[in-house]
């Protein structure tokens, strides 16, 4: 295959009406400007169109003249709202044939789930002439690539999971061999403790040339300073002067999340943890979980969200309910105290607080939104941080988690 210059000129197109009505939440799009950019590909156009022929002909339109990478997710099912693939063809003047082996494929998949194959699902064994079929092992409907002069075209199901593979093991590979880009520096600071605003009146002293390229990802609750370009000597130089300037407030580098961090930590230093959480609602364990390889170091947990549980399985005493209520220092102490009953592990942590709406309903001027207490014991050192988290429920809980991490992560590495 003829090298192609794709490195100014790329589009992602989401189709989906899910899309645009607020239902489906378009991780495509951050998951493949991610996977791209660390190709050294920067995306310059984005979009998201309805199931509909006249959007998908009016964005090939526009597309085609001015872009040599353009990537369609979605559209590719077996409904008759699923048009990406009869459009497209159509828009090339190809016409649709009908797979053998992509249907005897298909078949399998259903056989192997011991139901029987929808007539429909023929229409995912149709493809364009001319075009190259990329395997789909998620899934029923296979990906599909074109290449034209200058131009590049693939098409993929929106399922993120399906989305995701035909991207790494299929596209990837053709991406490497047929573009010809210059060496290209990425790297992510990772920070926590000061707000974006701060950092950027810090990096006031620092000179950033102009071939150098800082992106500023405002996580919840922390902030990612990426920096990135194709004159790598430049880039590093810049990344190490930024690393020396913000080195009080880094945890991490190239991390996608605090999880993933101590998941590693956990792992690397055969360390365990046992949770009770409260107004997390489990979602500690839920994060760490995510990751595959957990077992290695989380036993378990307790979620007491209720008082009778926190006393029943965590032991704790009536009177510290009675007298201080759950949302209280010596609550989060007793609920960490009451997993060494149920868990030998390394590290045991508690949660209690309050994620709102509503503050607390004994006290609510004392015990306001936000208000969190969390325990960690480790080793010999057992401390209560008394937090006060700002945002919705959701951020308030995730917030906590994250600060969770934070802190096993200063006891790992010190």
């Amino acid at each position: 295959m003829e090298k192609v210059n794709i490195k100014e000129s790329i589009a992602i197109v989401n189709i989906g009406n899910e899309l645009l009505l607020g239902r489906t939440i378009n991780t495509n799009l951050s998951w493949l400007g991610n996977e791209l950019a660390s190709m050294g590909l920067e995306v310059s156009k984005a979009l998201i169109i309805p199931d509909d022929s006249d959007s998908i002909k009016e964005v090939l339109e526009h597309l085609i003249p001015s872009y040599s990478l353009i990537i369609f997710t979605g559209g590719l099912g077996p409904t008759k709202d699923d048009i990406s693939k009869k459009v497209i063809a159509e828009f090339f003047g190809k016409e649709l044939i009908f797979d053998e082996k992509i249907w005897l494929k298909i078949q399998d998949m259903f056989a192997f789930r011991k139901v029987p194959v929808p007539e429909i699902n023929k229409n995912q064994a149709l493809v364009p002439k001319d075009f190259t079929i990329l395997q789909n092992d998620m899934g029923t409907a296979p990906g599909l690539f074109y290449h034209e002069k200058n131009m590049m075209l693939f098409a993929m199901p929106g399922v993120p999971i399906e989305m995701k593979h035909l991207f790494t093991e299929r596209i990837k590979p053709i991406l490497a061999k047929a573009c010809s880009n210059k060496e290209w520096f990425l790297q992510t600071i990772n920070t926590y403790g000061i707000s974006e605003s701060a950092i950027a009146e810090l990096m006031e002293v620092l000179t950033i040339p102009d071939n150098v390229h800082i992106a500023w990802l405002p996580q919840t609750g922390r902030v990612d300073i990426r920096v990135y370009g194709s004159e790598k000597k430049a880039c590093q130089k810049a990344y190490d002067e930024i690393k020396a300037l913000l080195k009080p407030y880094i945890w991490g580098e190239n991390y996608a999340n605090v999880a993933q961090k101590l998941h590693e930590l956990l792992i690397t230093k055969q360390k365990t943890i046992a949770c009770a959480e409260s107004c997390t609602g489990g979602m500690i364990q839920k994060l760490l979980t995510d990751m595959p390889g957990s077992s290695a170091y989380l036993q378990g947990g307790i979620i007491s969200y209720s008082n009778e549980i926190k006393e029943r399985l965590l032991y704790v005493p009536h009177e510290i309910i009675e007298q201080d209520g759950a949302v209280s220092e010596s609550c989060a102490r007793a609920m960490m105290d009451g997993l060494k009953k149920s868990f030998n592990s390394d590290f045991r942590v508690s949660v209690t607080g309050i994620a709102g709406p509503d503050g607390g309903s004994d006290l609510p001027d004392e015990k306001p939104v936000g208000l969190v207490y969390i325990g960690i014991a480790y080793a010999e050192i057992a401390e209560i941080f008394k937090m006060r988290f700002l945002g919705n429920r959701d951020s308030i809980r995730f917030k906590t988690a994250e600060f969770v991490f934070y802190q096993m992560i200063k006891c790992l590495e010190n």
